[in-house]
């Protein structure tokens, strides 16, 4: 399938601007450009909810700004959500319009968590930071939790899973993944179809983002890529999303596949027209409300699904 035609003119008039890639600068320089592409959009629409606070949790690293979502009714459960940007960008705002539109769609509420970012934390410090959301939001909310995140934050969504089974951490209802990051190797299919495309993410920005995140001698671990663990049983049921021009579809479908095998319930979405990131273009591009309400509606799901 060709890409979608709105995306065709977004990433036009993106290439028009000839802005420059993550791996051609600093880390500091990409979060500027994060935040100065972000200012310049319109404001996505976004649904009315109940109330959106702004909170602080505590972990082992110290303080971990977080941002609370909650619908106008009892919620029936929690989303512990990790934003997107390669371990390296990305903040509470990244995930903003997405965390709301998440709340309508599921009748659940969401916390979205400001991990410390790379290179000046490196892993295990963003895993820790997630992981210590999760550990928090379990001893204080009486309802079932799911773990989300896009992208990088899908990458920890699915390492505090399997962390919370390895080390018989709190229950986790869920796992909500929108084309996470699962391994490093850069060598799939769809890296060499999709990698130097320049739409979202190439291979280099991957490798540059690995780069600040692990060691080569740390990325094996399961808990930085969770697609390298042995055992994929007694997991979350999961939702997976991934995009037909991402190079990072093929080690989502791997991940989803693996988990089914484990007779994991797994809801695995293919949108064959779509790029990285595509869930938080929430205004242009109709697929990225389509795929939230989805997800909203297996979250919902999960507080009967036995």
């Amino acid at each position: 399938m060709s890409l979608d035609p709105v995306l065709q003119n977004m990433m036009a008039a993106l290439a028009k601007m000839n802005l420059p890639a993550f791996a051609d600068g600093t880390p500091g320089q990409a979060r500027e450009l994060m935040r100065a592409l972000r200012a310049a959009r319109p404001a996505p629409p976004t649904p009315e909810i109940g109330s959106i606070e702004d909170v602080t949790l505590s972990g082992p690293r110290g303080d971990i700004p977080a941002r609370l979502y909650v619908p106008f009714d009892a919620p029936a459960g929690l989303i512990v959500w990790f934003h997107g940007g390669g371990w390296v960008v990305g903040d509470l705002d990244s995930s903003h319009a997405l965390a709301q539109h998440l709340v309508d769609a599921s009748g659940w509420g969401v916390l979205s968590v400001d991990y410390r970012l790379a290179p000046e934390h490196p892993y295990p410090a963003p895993l820790d930071d997630a992981y210590a959301a999760l550990e928090w939001a379990a001893a204080r909310v009486p309802l079932p939790i799911a773990v989300g995140g896009d992208s990088a934050g899908g990458n920890l969504a699915a390492a505090v899973a399997l962390r919370a089974r390895e080390h018989s951490g709190p229950k986790i209802s869920g796992q909500i993944l929108f084309y996470p990051v699962t391994d490093h190797d850069f060598e799939t299919p769809s890296y060499r179809e999709n990698g130097g495309l320049g739409y979202s993410i190439t291979t280099r920005d991957m490798a540059w983002f690995w780069d600040h995140y692990a060691g080569a001698d740390q990325r094996a671990h399961p808990f930085a890529s969770p697609l390298r663990a042995e055992d994929f049983s007694r997991l979350p049921p999961a939702f997976v999303v991934v995009a037909g021009y991402d190079p990072l579809r093929d080690e989502g479908v791997a991940y989803a596949e693996r988990l089914g095998a484990a007779r994991v319930p797994v809801a695995l979405k293919h949108y064959p027209s779509m790029i990285h990131g595509f869930a938080t273009m929430i205004g242009p591009v109709k697929q990225a409300e389509e795929v939230l309400r989805d997800a909203g509606a297996w979250t919902a799901a999960l507080v009967t699904r036995k």
